[in-house]
Parts: structure tokens; sequence; C-alpha cells
């Protein structure tokens, strides 16, 4: 029976070295003194690029295979010769055994009192039957949740086989304005017989206002819980940048004859005005006669 290192980093050490040592040889040596092999198991894509500074493509790739086979082998995933697989996907089976993932995705909003469906997937990554004791919701105040009538779901030594997946359900509800957070954790037992806890990414959720008018930018009607309200005028200031430039794009997507860009930017105004001919233009320049007006046709004279 394999024995295994108390730790992942040891594990991970090891099996980094393994690899090393059998596509390099002696020359393993020379790598770890110029590239400090720590940082391939906390920042992977990191470690290649260093990698790629001393070997060819084809010895990096190489490389690459090596290690997420040996970590195959240490931590019990299935080995994927044929999918080109970069090393922070090797790194992220071999934490994670379980892969844990809630659905929808962040940035999804809520309108304070309604509800809306979770999906929370288990998956089983490794080569040998896992298995799962528990799994956990955690909320954050701006949410509720609806179903299951408690947070924490007892799935009574729930097993699961090589790639077999589990699917739960949970309603929430948006109660208070803000950025609702939703997390999940499920605690099982891995390959080793060592109890281990996996957490899914934080889910924001927007609970948004009622009655409110989306400003084209995710990032805005996030600041504004929701977008701009309706029948209401909002004055946005900023100085010249790209993100100025996108928020105006996407008012202007939405309603341009319903917006007012005020700017001391001819050029840059006459390139909206091309875009959005509806857009309404207050350009404060000494050059603002060079802006191109539109031409509206002229009424016939009837006799």
């Amino acid at each position: 029976m394999q024995r295994y290192s108390e730790s992942f980093d040891e594990t991970f050490s090891i099996a980094l070295d393994r690899a090393l040592q059998g596509v390099l040889g002696r020359a393993a040596n020379v790598t770890s003194f110029y590239v400090d092999p720590g940082i391939s198991a906390k920042s992977p894509d990191v470690y290649v690029e260093l990698l790629k500074k001393i070997f060819s493509p084809e010895l990096v790739n190489a490389l690459v295979e090596s290690i997420g086979l040996e970590l195959s082998r240490s931590f019990g995933f299935q080995f994927q010769r044929d999918v080109n697989w970069k090393l922070s996907e090797y790194v992220s089976y071999a934490r994670q055994p379980l892969q844990l993932r809630l659905e929808p995705a962040s940035g999804n909003t809520l309108a304070a009192g309604s509800e809306t469906e979770l999906k929370i997937t288990l998956v089983n990554r490794t080569v040998g039957e896992m298995l799962v004791k528990n799994c956990d919701l955690q909320l954050s105040p701006e949410t509720s949740l609806i179903e299951p009538n408690k947070p924490s779901y007892d799935l009574e030594g729930l097993k699961l086989q090589p790639g077999e997946a589990h699917v739960m359900k949970a309603r929430i509800r948006g109660t208070q304005i803000g950025q609702g957070r939703v997390s999940a954790r499920a605690t099982i037992i891995d390959l080793r017989g060592r109890s281990k806890v996996i957490e899914a990414p934080c889910v924001l959720s927007i609970v948004e206002r009622e009655g409110r008018l989306s400003t084209g930018s995710p990032i805005a009607d996030s600041l504004l819980l929701g977008g701009l309200p309706r029948r209401s005028a909002a004055l946005l200031t900023s100085p010249a940048c790209d993100e100025k430039d996108s928020l105006v794009q996407g008012f202007c997507g939405i309603a341009p004859g319903a917006t007012v860009y005020v700017s001391s930017d001819v050029e840059r105004s006459t390139q909206l005005h091309r875009l959005y001919p509806e857009l309404r233009l207050v350009v404060c320049s000494p050059q603002a006669d060079l802006l191109r007006r539109p031409s509206y046709p002229r009424p016939r004279n009837h006799p």
C-alpha cells in the first residue's frame, strides 16, 4: 500500500522532484537553483513561465506532462494524457479531489424580496471511492435561506464513485440591499483516509432595489445596487479614462436619446456622435465649431 506524506506540500514536493529527475536527470538540480520549486504549487503558471526562460517549449511541455503524471499518482486523480492541461489545472486537481461548484455564478442580480434557486454540485475527481460527510452553506445577511430549512446537508456518508456527480438544490431570498455572499463547504474523507475540507468560491449576488435601469456596465450596476432609479436623472463626473468611455457607451447602447454627454474632447465627442446620432452632446471647447452637426431636411415651400 502506498504511503503518503503528512502534508500536501511534502507530497507535492516529492512528486515535483520525481518529475524533474525523470525528464532532466542531473539538470534538475540546476533548475532548482535558478527557479524556486516552492512557487510551483503556489503560482504554477508563473513557475512554467520561468521554466520557459531556461528550456525549449518542447521540453517545458514534457516537464508539465511529467509533473501532472506524478501528481496524479500521488494524489489519486485521473491523468488525461490526450488533454493539453496547464500546470495550474493539475495543481487544482491535487488540491481539491472534490470539485465543489455553485450556480449561478457571481454577478447574478436579485431584487429585494424575490427568490432564486442555487445548485450545488459535488464531483469526485479521484480514481477511488470518496466519502462525503456533509456540506454546509454560508450566507451573508443580505440573503436568507428558504429551502432547505437549515444550511447544513447531512449526506449520511454519501459515497461518490470516480467521476460521479451529486447535485443538491437550495432556494434563497434577497432580504437586504447590498452584495449577498453565498459559499459552500464540504467535508470529505480523501484517499489517504484523512478528513479534508473543500470550499467553493464565494458567489456574489447583487440584491438590488426595485425599479432600476441597467447602466450597461455590471460594475456600475453593482455600485448602484441594480442600476439607476427609473424616472430620475443622474450626474456622473469623471476624468478622461477608458472606464468612463466604456460606461458612456453602455448608456448610449441602452438609451442614447436620454443620455447627455458633456465634454471638452472634440475628437471623442465626434466619434460618439457618429456611433450614436441620437446622443445629445454638450462640447465645451473653442474647437466646438469643428464638430459636425446633424443636418435636417428643409421644409418645402407650398404655394
